[in-house]
């Protein structure tokens, strides 16, 4: 009888892990795949959330792109949804605070009550009659009848076949492209002066002479 236990159980176990697990498995924890996975929360789903790297807000946080391009009209902020609650709890700020936004993204998901596993790369993903059934990662095999792939690379749409282009190829125009941005992680910033630049043209020439003398790294 223990040795039949010992054959079946790890059967049983990954039965399990495929089949009774989630409603919604989103895969990349970036701003919409954290989005994606509140949304589905909210609406009485049973959400995981995969993150290949070790956080989540992926553009906004890991990315460092801590300016936001809002829209208003004179009633106020045209954007809506799940994108104002995030907006409030940084402070309702255009420019923010890298750490304050994944902090906002996690506390999103904790309310919500979404199951969230980072640094979890794909191995391989099951497909049946060009249907999405589950995902075989380090940490085990996931199934669920419906997934969305929210990473900046589309790393699970391609696994699972999906048609793709590359560049701008699909307008008709070119084969270039999309350009990236260089980021740069620089260390004793006058960041006094470079306030006052930004608030009074006065007052650019200041920091013109002092940024060169700051050390800066290319990410």
């Amino acid at each position: 009888m223990l040795t039949a236990l010992r054959i079946f159980f790890p059967f049983i176990l990954s039965l399990g892990l495929t089949y009774a697990q989630y409603d919604l498995v989103v895969y990349g924890a970036t701003p919409q795949g954290v989005t994606a996975a509140v949304a589905a929360a909210q609406e009485g789903l049973k959400v995981l959330l995969l993150e290949p790297g070790r956080g989540v807000g992926g553009v906004l946080t890991r990315g460092w792109l801590a300016t936001l391009d809002l829209a208003e009209d004179r009633e106020g902020l045209l954007q809506g949804g799940l994108f104002r609650d995030f907006y409030r709890r940084i402070g309702k700020e255009a420019s923010f605070d890298v750490v304050q936004a994944e902090q906002a993204f996690w506390a999103m998901l904790r309310e919500a009550g979404v199951e969230v596993r980072l640094e979890v790369p794909l191995d391989r993903v099951g497909v049946e009659a060009g249907r999405l059934t589950l995902l075989e990662t380090p940490m085990g095999t996931v199934g669920a009848p419906y997934f969305v792939d929210a990473t900046d690379t589309a790393d699970l749409a391609f696994r699972a076949g999906a048609s793709f282009t590359q560049g701008r190829e699909d307008t008709g125009l070119d084969g270039r492209s999309m350009a990236a941005t260089l980021v740069f992680r620089m260390e004793g910033l006058p960041w006094g002066a470079v306030f006052l630049a930004l608030h009074f043209d006065r007052h650019v020439p200041v920091v013109q002479r002092q940024i060169p003398r700051t050390p800066a790294t290319a990410l």
